[in-house]
């Protein structure tokens, strides 16, 4: 829906065609910003994330980091820490080692 929100296609078809409400549509448009973190909030955020992985030995995942940050009182998403981890390879020695057989 958000590739097709500036286009000619009313918001009332294109919410028939996809079977939501529009009324779902419009506060899902409204807290679209809300939900993403601007490049600068991400860049700091990530200092955190990586200097908090550091100091660990790089042995902590994303749930450990994540509440960590909270104990340091960051507020911020298990979810956010989880992406941004990811999007930057921070990789715990822990789950890097396992090796799984199927």
């Amino acid at each position: 829906m958000a590739e097709h929100q500036n286009r000619e296609i009313g918001a009332k078809r294109l919410c028939a065609l996809v079977n939501v409400s529009r009324s779902s549509y419009y506060h899902w448009c409204s807290a679209l910003e809300a939900r993403s973190l601007s490049a600068e909030a991400e860049q700091l955020l990530y200092l955190k994330i990586k200097k908090v992985f550091v100091e660990s030995q790089e042995t902590y995942g994303v749930p450990r980091v994540w509440r960590q940050l909270l104990r340091d009182g960051i507020s911020c998403s298990r979810r956010q820490v989880g992406q941004i981890m990811r999007k930057n390879k921070l990789i715990s020695v822990h789950a890097r080692r396992k090796k799984r057989f199927l």
